[in-house]
């Protein structure tokens, strides 16, 4: 696997035209005998995306702004880690 092509980058579209590019047949694909990664809109509107068979979350990825509110109410550990206001405002 490499770096994919990019050479059609898109900024700042609208809803309508994400979902026509998520509903694009060139978005369908297999994997060996994984189950085919399907788009399709729900009933109420939202845009649903299948994963396939490797739906595991990332734990180790989860931060929790520490503050006054959260200090004493979070069980802090390897799942629930802290992350400083000012960090997260600078990756939101």
């Amino acid at each position: 696997m490499g770096i994919m092509d990019i050479s059609k980058v898109v900024q700042n579209p609208t809803t309508s035209e994400l979902y026509e590019y998520a509903l694009q047949p060139v978005h369908r694909a297999s994997l060996g005998d994984h189950t085919v990664f399907d788009t399709t809109i729900t009933d109420t509107g939202a845009l649903s995306v299948s994963s396939g068979v490797r739906t595991g979350r990332s734990p180790k990825d989860k931060r929790i702004v520490l503050d006054e509110t959260t200090k004493d109410v979070i069980w802090w550990g390897d799942v629930n880690m802290p992350i400083e206001p000012i960090g997260y405002a600078r990756n939101r």
